[in-house]
């Protein structure tokens, strides 16, 4: 690779967002990953992530966050947030610096979603548009959210892995990643398919295949404070 060779930052820009030669990319990017692995066995040398660990949050806290009400305006902001992005996908300007779907794909909810689960609990698992979307649709269509079969137990969470792993191909690899209509195509296509599943497979298809909602649920086990046995601040 030519050192001269510029590399760009995750999901977003052109050449003139954040350029670095490919030897400096490389070497810092290594060291980062080292550094990363060399904190982590030094600092972490027993299990950390129990769920009875943390400071529990003051019962009158509790019992408002808790609280059906929130927890429906939570899911009804989210939902109109995605299609907010939707819209703006395709009838928003093209160019990706003039159009919010990308901004708020990769770096709103990207990247917000790691400090918000780390410091509030599993808000997607909350909020996530796709179960509001899908208890629509059951009390429309007057079917069970339980589904017509039990997600086989031996996948674990690999669906949730297998779209995660396509996301992080898509935000760093894919060609034309922050095109804002293949965003939109992308958001739609994620719901479409995540919600046929749930459909077969019930709600519980989201916790172990929804990534985004299996991703937040692992950061909120380091959830500093509110975990009480399962429960958390934001536990629905």
């Amino acid at each position: 690779m030519d050192p001269g060779t510029h590399v760009l930052a995750h999901g977003l820009g052109g050449r003139t967002d954040l350029p670095l030669d490919a030897v400096a990319a490389i070497a810092g990017g290594g060291i980062a990953v080292a550094a990363s692995f060399a904190a982590l066995t030094a600092a972490w040398t027993r299990p950390r992530l129990n769920p009875d660990a943390g400071r529990p949050l003051p019962p009158a806290l509790a019992r408002v966050l808790d609280a059906p009400a929130l927890t429906w305006t939570g899911r009804v902001l989210a939902l109109a947030c995605t299609a907010l992005v939707v819209a703006a996908a395709f009838a928003g300007p093209p160019a990706t610096e003039d159009n919010l779907a990308p901004w708020a794909l990769y770096v709103t909810f990207w990247v917000g979603l790691v400090p918000a689960s780390v410091l509030l609990g599993p808000v997607w698992r909350r909020v996530n548009p796709l179960r509001t979307l899908h208890a629509a649709l059951c009390r429309a269509t007057r079917t069970s959210p339980a589904g017509r079969r039990a997600l086989p137990a031996r996948l674990g969470y690999l669906p949730a892995a297998a779209w995660l792993t396509g996301f992080v191909w898509l935000e760093l690899v894919a060609p034309g990643r922050s095109d804002p209509r293949l965003v939109g195509t992308l958001i739609l296509a994620y719901t479409a398919v995540n919600l046929a599943l749930a459909w077969w497979f019930g709600r519980d298809w989201f916790t172990r295949g929804d990534g985004f909602e299996a991703y937040s649920s692992l950061l909120a086990r380091m959830s500093p404070i509110g975990r009480r046995g399962t429960r958390t601040p934001v536990h629905p």
